[in-house]
């Protein structure tokens, strides 16, 4: 699953931890094809007003930093952040689990647990659950800890590859287990739902759920076969001992299935964290002469699509050279990912292209509202967080007809899919709704209204009690 802004191993058979990742076909209803040069039945793009014609797209403009990578995105109207992070969202519907039930929470990142996990956990301790977060140690840890969590810190290598090093670390966590002795556990991402099902034997009484939230970038290339091999054999193994495992989109339950890596009658379905809403986006109307805007949000690995973001921009600046146009990328280099970009070929490809590398942004609230589309052309995802952060944000929503991508948009009412690894065909989507303000308009306001509807906190927040309630019930906790 997994990113939003921006930040989240290698090689070797110890097992590196993943995050979502990996290939899918398009169906032919998919928009794909050249974009550079002038095919017949191309959009003529209008000027946006008061643009000068003839003017060069992507130089410098006004409330934008050039050529940053590193900086603060300024100027625009940024709401605060409260109203997206985790505390910000209203007290959730009774969730029927018992008073004073033990949950633990095991993550590998303290900022993936605070941001994707940190509304549901404290919703659940708002309501009486005794929470108590497993994570390696980290800034965002304070952060939990804020949200009124019981924090426990244990080392975890996301490289690591030192077999002794890593049965440690599940020694570890299983000695943090029998002293908890909570009811159930709740596991996230490969590493912690695999070591997290091996620690639980230290615990007997504990039942465990799993969520897997993509394949991961392993599973897309067929470099990493070996890795493939053995991280099938090490979820066949641990997932033995899980209660529940959940799935955050269909092909990735059909994938384990297809391997008996799982029983049938042991997976679930839920689409996502549950995204809390801000306020419903605003339309204002753009200065005379503003750019249009296009922002990816992700860890920089090949593959979220990072390359073909950049390859799409340079073919629309090409293609539409009287239209300004800004396109936003950020994130953080991830050495942990085994498909990790180097600094110097990202620097490359944005001075070719002409896209503003920002780096590492917090303040999704302020690049969402500066922002006009927003694209993700990932090779696959668990459920991309990213996108429906957008979609909440009433943005239109450019991305791939991939596995955890696709399940967020409906196809021409909230946004428009490209196919898998084709730059053009992401340019010709892009192109539709730069140059379609009413369309972009139309779907921004769809995206919102799905996301409310499919994937706000309200939607899943019952659906993982009720797993919760499930869970306990069979492993004769009363709920």
């Amino acid at each position: 699953m997994q990113d939003s802004l921006a930040q989240a191993g290698h090689a070797s058979p110890a097992l590196p931890d993943t995050s979502p990742g990996s290939m899918s076909g398009a169906p032919p209803a998919t928009l794909s094809g050249p974009v550079s040069g002038s095919p017949p039945g191309a959009l003529a793009c209008p000027l946006p007003a008061g643009s000068p014609s003839g003017s060069v797209a992507g130089g410098p403009l006004p409330g934008f930093p050039t050529g940053s990578r590193t900086g603060s995105l300024p100027g625009g109207p940024a709401r605060s952040q409260a109203s997206r992070r985790p505390g910000a969202e209203a007290d959730s519907p009774s969730l029927g689990l018992p008073p004073g039930v033990r949950l633990a929470f095991l993550g590998n990142q303290d900022f993936t647990l605070w941001k994707f996990r940190g509304p549901w956990m404290q919703a659940l301790a708002r309501q009486g659950a005794r929470v108590t977060v497993l994570s390696p140690p980290g800034p965002y840890v304070p952060r939990l800890r804020d949200l009124g969590l019981d924090v426990r810190e244990f080392p975890l290598d996301r490289l690591g590859t030192s077999l002794l090093s890593e049965w440690r670390t599940c020694r570890h966590l299983g000695a943090i287990l029998r002293d908890l002795d909570p009811d159930l556990l709740h596991a996230f991402m490969a590493k912690p739902v695999i070591y997290g099902c091996l620690a639980a034997r230290w615990s007997p009484r504990t039942r465990v759920v799993a969520t897997i939230t993509g394949l991961g970038s392993i599973f897309i290339h067929d470099r990493f076969r070996t890795l493939q091999f053995l991280l099938r054999n090490l979820y066949r193994l641990s997932l033995r001992r899980a209660s529940r495992v959940i799935f955050q989109n269909p092909d990735d339950q059909a994938f384990f299935r297809r391997h008996r890596i799982v029983a049938d009658g042991r997976t679930t379905i839920i689409r996502g964290n549950g995204i809390p809403l801000p306020e419903p986006r605003q339309g204002t109307p753009r200065p005379a002469g503003a750019p249009t805007t296009v922002l990816m949000t992700a860890r920089l690995i090949e593959a979220k699509g990072v390359r073909e973001f950049c390859q799409a921009a340079a073919m629309l600046r090409d293609r539409l050279p009287g239209v300004a146009l800004r396109f936003l990328l950020v994130g953080t280099l991830d050495a942990g990912s085994p498909d990790a970009l180097a600094d110097t070929e990202l620097d490359a490809l944005a001075a070719r292209s002409g896209v503003d590398r920002l780096g590492h942004q917090e303040d999704t609230d302020a690049l969402l509202a500066q922002a006009d589309i927003f694209c993700l052309p990932s090779y696959r995802e668990g459920l991309s967080v990213a996108c429906l952060e957008a979609m909440a944000a009433g943005l239109p929503v450019v991305t791939t007809d991939a596995p955890g991508c696709r399940e967020s948009v409906e196809p021409g009412v909230s946004g428009l899919l490209a196919p898998v690894g084709d730059a053009a065909g992401l340019a010709a989507a892009l192109e539709r709704l730069i140059c379609d303000p009413d369309l972009r308009h139309r779907l921004g306001l769809a995206a919102r209204l799905r996301c409310e509807r499919e994937f706000s906190a309200a939607r899943i927040f019952p659906q993982l009690a009720g797993e919760y309630r499930q869970v306990l019930i069979r492993g004769g906790t009363e709920a």
